[in-house]
């Protein structure tokens, strides 16, 4: 099947959605390739976005012109409805915060920290809503393969697949829009050998589908690719798990051990951020949060006092967590009626010493008893014997959200030649797109929407000229 249009966008997140629905109301013919069956890609699960002026680490030219841009972008998000949505607050320092304190119907989840019903997915909601109104094609389960340039090596067309049949995308110009390569192993071991060369445990939060597809198709036609590149590692947590168990095994309540069955932090002194180093120091970089029932009882407590605004509404009850999780009987929550069971359940699953990890336990619960843990110095206010089964033991990981970067842009959100120069009707954002390296984490909306944007003005620009 062929098909003909001014502007093809590849991929229907933030910055895909906002460039087809700015380029169909601008009065241009456009076509949205989506290789999943529904749009939105990671932006469906984003829940708020800020955009700051300071701070932004690469070109100046593309922080120049977001600066330039966003006010556009807002007013006419504005002009949509989507404030009515929304909380905005204006802050200082160019500073803007777009928030959503409660789900939009029909949405549902079950954690404070992911989508759908927020910001990312009423966005994507929103530019459905605009393309269909200015006859924009949004062609679900069409997944770009590759991309074809003329004899002067400007962009002519796009081949995609859909099931077993190909389809042809004939366009003036094309808006790379395909997100983050977070899911693609090849790929993150070639941009962050540092991370992902040697063994360890990672957990990656994005979507499946995250490959890198922009990527590949540009690097083979000729771009420059993964020379700017960031990697999205919040920390250390229970991802992709029970939120629940997340937001209570890194409190200092808990006891953390690695592979050897060694305490290796003081747990009432280290951040989930600052976690993440200490989990890269150990063995496999295993770490395992262990509690009994005690414990359990006063994270619950914990919890209610502590976590703030909507996260109340999702905290559940800690015991039917850990047992539920614990049921599976996998890596990430072992379970033990007594602390020699867990210590062999452990040791099954993930290699733990079990005799270490006894030891442990006994020389820490001493250190309760005695009000005073001569080894990490921890606050006897924190120091709660484990001694009441059932035992349960939750894996700690680093997790990654997103990378950001790798299709190498200019200001204009036009792509590099790696020999030089760029190529005509060719262009990338979001976090596919270099661009996305001049941003801080939590800012990746607002960088997503407005590259979208500006991709979209450019790509008009050139297909009238």
């Amino acid at each position: 099947m062929n098909y003909t249009c001014d502007i093809v966008v590849v991929g229907s997140g933030g910055a895909g959605m906002v460039a087809a629905g700015h380029a169909a109301a601008s009065g241009a013919k456009v076509i949205v390739l989506e290789k999943n069956k529904l749009v939105g890609g990671n932006t469906w699960f984003a829940v708020g976005t800020r955009y700051i002026k300071t701070q932004w680490r690469k070109d100046p030219r593309t922080v120049h012109r977001f600066l330039d841009s966003y006010e556009a972008v807002y007013n006419w998000f504005d002009e949509l409805g989507f404030a009515d949505d929304t909380y905005l607050k204006k802050l200082g320092n160019g500073m803007a915060v777009f928030e959503m304190h409660q789900r939009k119907p029909p949405h549902k989840g079950t954690e404070p920290s992911r989508g759908p019903g927020f910001v990312g997915s009423t966005i994507v909601e929103m530019m459905q809503e605009v393309c269909r109104k200015n006859g924009a094609e949004i062609l679900p389960g069409h997944r770009a393969v590759k991309l074809e340039l003329d004899d002067t090596g400007a962009f002519c067309g796009v081949e995609a697949t859909c099931g077993e049949e190909t389809v042809h995308i004939q366009a003036e110009a094309c808006i790379i829009a395909t997100g983050c390569f977070s899911a693609n192993k090849e790929l993150v071991t070639r941009a962050f050998p540092e991370h992902f060369a040697k063994p360890g445990y990672y957990a990656c939060i994005g979507l499946s589908s995250a490959t890198g597809d922009g990527i590949t198709m540009c690097e083979a036609v000729g771009a420059k690719v993964l020379d700017f590149v960031e990697l999205g590692m919040p920390g250390l947590g229970h991802h992709p798990w029970s939120w629940n168990i997340h937001a209570s095994c890194g409190r200092a309540r808990t006891m953390w051990i690695n592979k050897e069955g060694q305490r290796i932090v003081d747990e009432g002194n280290v951040s989930m951020d600052a976690g993440k180093a200490v989990a890269a120091r150990q063995p496999d970089a295993l770490i395992y949060s262990i509690v009994d029932q005690q414990i359990l009882e006063l994270l619950q407590q914990e919890m209610k006092e502590t976590c703030m605004g909507n996260e109340q509404q999702y905290i559940g009850d800690l015991k039917e967590e850990y047992a539920k999780e614990a049921r599976a009987g996998k890596v990430q929550c072992v379970r033990g009626d007594t602390l020699e069971e867990l210590a062999e359940n452990m040791h099954a699953v993930a290699g733990v010493d079990a005799g270490a990890f006894l030891a442990t336990v006994k020389e820490y619960n001493q250190a309760c008893d005695n009000g005073h843990d001569p080894v990490m110095l921890k606050d006897p206010k924190y120091l709660t014997p484990i001694r009441k089964g059932p035992f349960y033991a939750a894996l700690l990981q680093r997790f990654y959200e997103i990378t950001q970067g790798g299709i190498e842009v200019n200001c204009n959100m036009e792509v590099r030649r790696a020999s030089g120069g760029v190529i005509p009707g060719l262009y990338a954002g979001g976090d596919t797109s270099s661009a996305s390296g001049n941003q801080l984490n939590g800012t990746g909306l607002a960088l997503a929407f407005v590259s979208g944007y500006v991709a979209a003005d450019e790509a008009l620009r050139y297909i009238k000229s």
